[in-house]
């Protein structure tokens, strides 16, 4: 009938039947749901009437909240009114209204603070005084506090709302700041120390886990404006397992692998048998216990899959137009900021405070993701807040405050480490903040050197159980990277910590990781280690080639509790590969203190027997880098385009595209060949016709392939005595009075090395009839011994084949990574592989993440089977002493039909680096290959489309590691790391390095599979050629 009256008419109705509603009539509860129904229909054309029924409602709840029986007869439609007309409502004055009886429902409706444990608060049992229907009241008031903060900040392009967009400029100002005292009352809600509006914490657990759900998901963008983050968060399953908050084989595990837990457990069982001798009930006797645990476990109020107890929209997670996290953004309209410091502080007070498991545990799984948002965290009064987390975590981790305050209340399957383990991923994500962390003068505890105690407090982690040594070695991996400085202060100790440690196979992984990082990086340890230091450096890769040099220990067991075969090869590989970085970084002068001590370690690492061949290649690299440094670049220097191959002839050399090509030139310009081997090293002498005089001699060994470019001086060669007139003496050609090797050195430059000589002094008394016996004679035993049996090579032809395979076998490991750029709103391979550029920063990473190569430059190595025609005419490549990694990077190669090329090339690499852009989650399906083992993802920390163009050179990025089925995990990534634009090429370089290293160890040895085959390297095979070539020998004495 109201829907046929003017508003002025419905006014007056109103205020004639308006004291029917109260409750000394006994019909008012009829009345008052009438009035309810009124205020609901009549949403437009009856202003006036409106407010006169709101004022009426307000006057009788503030009545009614004092009388427990009327008030819960009319409470829940009220807030189901008010929720379902808030997005329509636009008047002031009706929005204050509003308020006030939401403010005046909460204060009814919570409670006083209780310490009642979790299961207890989730399984039913309540305040007597709250009556049966309480928490749900709290949740739907927690919720609709929710939904009008979120309607009045974010856009709703579906319908009109309470909004900035939607309203005029004192309007919008109105709103947003009623939004912050939304805000607030959520923050006093959730267990802020300081309250603000005079609100006590929440009794009901699941009202304060829905306020901890929605804050917990705030992010900023890259403008810092907020938005809400749905779904599934990357990082929170693998911190629930240890807190024992989703089922998961690693985190049983890791319990069997702790000794303190394991005696705790083991205790704990023996008193439960007791018991049950005792006569106890079955309910406690040792087969039940686990059923027990288990049926505690399903009372928790959050586990994973986590159920969100607030609505969440997808206008949500749009960036919004309201609010701000940082006061000097330079935005268009009007913007107030949240007060994210009130909140961190909030959260630091519930960890501090609370003796709650489920919040606490809920909070310290979801907060590291949230930290490394750092757009959401920014401002002064925030880096106050954040340097307060940073010592209260360090202080909860060193006086285990945490852990003893739960005691009687956490699970009673959950171990110190697991708690400490989790602590320690938070101090990971804080130390992204290392350049807010530096002493500040004039703050509060802005003398404290922040850093300094997270890295100090990560070292003292190495010592604790297998959860905690992980996480400490991951984060000690990337700090390397973040604050080297601290890093090195503590590098000593680390060593000797890691020594201590690599007699436990589980850690063995993140330890070679570890280390190969630092051989990496020298500024860590160089002026500071000494040469004990140095020893236990080299002794730890010792201990595992020792250990894997047993019959028994050819497996090492994964977190997963799988044993696997190819992670026992890869770090096996690894080992060697520490010591060619850790010497290769060393200076001339000191390598050839700790040579012996490697030399004669793997000489008792294979106890007394053969060497085997990784040994034999190592001792061979040795040789070899103890007194130089030798350029292994295949390359055709100088000396050999000059020499071998005359400059007129380089055309020809350019058009060479194999061995058979380039060594028929070389022969076309030789006079005689001699070969002799020498241990695992094939020496080739021959004589070069022009220019003359000279002669080459060519070291084919394992690890390396030198040239030696002879000029002979002073000295001729014949077949008789002659008579010379100019003096009348005679001479024998085949006798040497001298000889003149000048300006003998070895050279380390770019394009090779080779031990040639200055040529500024030619002499023309030199022959070309000259023979290669010639050489050994020269150089007495220094390089061929001569004076014993020799074995040489009488038929060439045959040695022929032999380093025609050599050949193929580069003297350096060259890996393969693919980069792939995903733009805003791609999901499609065919759109990946279609981009032609990427965004700045993503062009900034891969300017320097190695050297620019141009494919078409002669005897390129780079090339690795990639063509300028199809491919584009330059590519990215990265090279050291001993491997080499090449880019290819699909935007830098050209679009063709079904782009076969692009896909070909990164198709066949089982590294990817993909660069996400596309403002959603990447899947690791999204490119088809049958070669996709590791994919190393890198993204804005902010998920919002906006953040792929707008992010700035000196941000930060979120790194993440996908693998493929079966594979562990690798790199010390872990779960997520973020890491600055400055740094993220050498990290990436050197975890993508890791990453093929295993690839390779992976897919050579069966995958883990029933088959079991040995590992093969490119070293490993040129020794077999070497070895194989024997049969070819021929033993000569002189």
């Amino acid at each position: 009938m109201s829907k046929h009256l003017h508003d002025y008419d419905l006014l007056i109705a109103i205020e004639a039947s308006k004291e029917r509603a109260s409750p000394v009539h006994g019909d008012w509860g009829d009345y008052f749901k009438r009035f309810m129904e009124i205020y609901r229909e009549n949403s437009e054309g009856y202003p006036a009437s409106r407010r006169a029924i709101l004022a009426l409602i307000e006057a009788e709840h503030f009545t009614l909240v004092d009388i427990a029986v009327f008030h819960n007869e009319i409470s829940e439609a009220l807030v189901i009114l008010l929720e379902e007309t808030l997005p329509q409502t636009r008047d002031e004055q009706l929005l204050q209204a509003v308020s006030r009886i939401l403010h005046q429902e909460l204060l009814v409706t919570i409670g006083g603070e209780t310490r009642m444990s979790e299961n207890a608060s989730s399984s039913g049992t309540r305040d007597p005084h709250l009556g049966l229907s309480s928490c749900s009241h709290h949740i739907i008031a927690v919720n609709f506090l929710i939904n009008a903060f979120s309607e009045m900040i974010f856009t709703n392009a579906k319908a009109p709302c309470v909004s900035v967009t939607n309203s005029g400029s004192d309007q919008a100002s109105m709103v947003s700041k009623f939004a912050l005292v939304i805000f607030q009352t959520l923050l006093d809600l959730m267990g802020s120390k300081v309250r603000r509006l005079s609100i006590p914490r929440i009794s009901c657990m699941k009202a304060r886990l829905a306020v901890l759900q929605w804050m917990l998901r705030l992010r900023a963008d890259c403008d810092h404006r907020v938005f809400i983050c749905i779904g599934d968060i990357p990082g929170v399953i693998s911190l629930a397992q240890l807190a024992r908050r989703a089922e998961s084989s690693t985190a049983l595990f890791w319990e069997h692998n702790d000794v303190d837990f394991n005696l705790k457990a083991r205790k704990r069982r023996k008193a439960a048998f007791s018991n049950s001798l005792e006569g106890a009930s079955s309910a406690h006797t040792p087969s039940s216990y686990k059923d027990d645990s288990e049926s505690t476990r399903k009372r928790y109020i959050w586990q994973i899959p986590d159920q969100i107890l607030v609505d969440a929209t997808d206008e949500m997670t749009r960036p919004s137009p309201a609010i701000t996290t940082c006061a000097g953004a330079e935005l268009e309209g009007t913007y107030l900021k949240l007060s994210v410091h009130q909140y961190l502080s909030a959260i630091i007070g519930i960890l501090a405070n609370s003796r709650n498991w489920g919040i606490v545990s809920y909070i310290l799984c979801h907060l590291p993701a949230q930290l490394s948002n750092r757009r959401l965290f920014y401002g002064r009064d925030t880096n106050r807040s954040l340097r307060r987390l940073v010592i209260g975590v360090c202080n909860w981790i060193k006086n285990d405050a945490l852990y003893e305050r739960l005691r009687g209340i956490r699970p009673h399957d959950l171990p110190r480490s697991a708690v400490q383990a989790i602590l320690y991923h938070c101090l990971t994500v804080l130390l992204s903040y290392h350049n807010w962390l530096e002493p500040i003068e004039g703050e509060v505890n802005g003398d404290i050197m922040l850093n300094y105690m997270i890295v100090e407090s990560l070292v003292n982690g190495l010592s604790g159980g297998e959860m905690t040594r992980r996480p400490c070695l991951e984060a000690l991996s990337i700090a390397i990277y973040r604050v080297p400085e601290e890093v090195s202060k503590f590098s000593s100790l680390i060593i000797e910590k890691l020594s201590t440690l690599a007699t436990n196979p589980l850690s063995s992984l993140q330890i070679v990781e570890y280390l190969l990082i630092a051989g990496y990086t020298p500024r860590i340890h160089v002026g500071v280690f000494r040469d004990d230091d140095y020893q236990r450096v080299f002794g730890i890769p010792l201990m595992y080639i020792q250990q894997r040099s047993r019959a028994d220990a050819d497996t090492i067991t994964t977190l997963e509790g799988k044993e696997s075969y190819s992670l026992a090869q890869h770090v096996y590989r690894t080992s060697f590969t520490i010591f060619y970085v850790w010497i290769g970084s060393m200076k001339l002068a000191d390598r050839a203190r700790f040579a012996p001590f490697i030399s004669n370690g793997l000489r008792e690492a294979n106890n007394g027997q053969e060497m085997n061949a990784s040994s034999k290649i190592c001792l061979d690299w040795l040789e070899q880098y103890t007194h130089s440094t030798v350029d292994s670049f295949p390359w055709s220097d100088f000396m050999y385009s000059s020499i071998a191959i005359p400059g007129y002839r380089r055309e020809i050399e350019n058009r060479a595209t194999g061995w058979e090509e380039r060594k028929k030139l070389e022969m076309e310009n030789s006079t005689a060949f001699k070969a002799w081997k020498m241990g695992n090293t094939i020496i080739l002498a021959h004589v070069i016709k022009e220019p003359v005089g000279w002669a080459r001699l060519v070291f084919y060994r394992p690890s390396s392939r030198v040239d030696l470019y002879c000029h002979v001086e002073g000295l001729r060669y014949c077949d008789s005595v002659e008579n010379y007139p100019e003096t009348g003496e005679h001479h024998d050609c085949t006798s040497s009075e001298s000889t003149v090797l000048e300006g003998a050195q070895v050279r380390s430059e770019t394009h090779g090395n080779v031990f040639a000589l200055d040529q500024s002094n030619p002499s023309d008394t030199a022959s070309a009839a000259m023979h290669p016996m010639l050489i050994p004679s020269i150089f007495n035993d220094s390089i061929i011994p001569q004076n014993s049996s020799l074995p040489t090579y009488p038929d060439f032809e045959k040695l022929k084949r032999t380093l025609s395979v050599l050949g193929q076998y580069p003297v350096i490991n060259p890996h393969l990574v693919g980069i792939l750029y995903v733009g805003p709103g791609q999901t499609k391979e065919e759109e990946i592989l279609a981009n032609t550029h990427g965004s700045l920063t993503y062009s900034h990473f891969v300017s320097r993440i190695g050297q620019l190569v141009d494919l078409n430059a002669p005897d390129n190595f780079y090339a690795r089977g990639l063509h300028a025609g199809s491919h584009g005419r330059y590519t990215i490549a990265w090279v050291d002493d001993v491997s080499s990694i090449n880019f290819h990077v699909a935007t830098m190669m050209p679009n063709t039909k079904d782009n076969i090329a692009k896909k070909g090339a990164i198709g066949n690499d089982s590294v990817k680096i993909i660069w996400n852009d596309g403002g959603r989650p990447y899947e690791f399906s999204t490119f088809r290959s049958q070669f996709n083992l590791i994919n190393i993802v890198v993204e804005p920390q902010s998920s919002a489309l906006t953040s792929a163009y707008r992010a700035s050179i000196d941000g930060f990025l979120r790194v993440t590691l996908q693998t493929g089925p079966g594979m562990p995990r690798l790199t010390p990534i872990g779960d997520f790391k973020n890491v600055r634009l400055d740094y993220l090429p050498d990290m990436l370089r050197h975890c993508t390095l890791l990453a093929c290293l295993f690839c390779e160890s992976w897919m050579s040895t069966g995958m883990d599979g029933p088959t079991r085959n040995p590992l093969e390297t490119n070293w490993r095979s040129r020794l077999a050629c070497i070895e194989r070539s024997e049969r070819y020998l021929k033993m000569e004495t002189d």
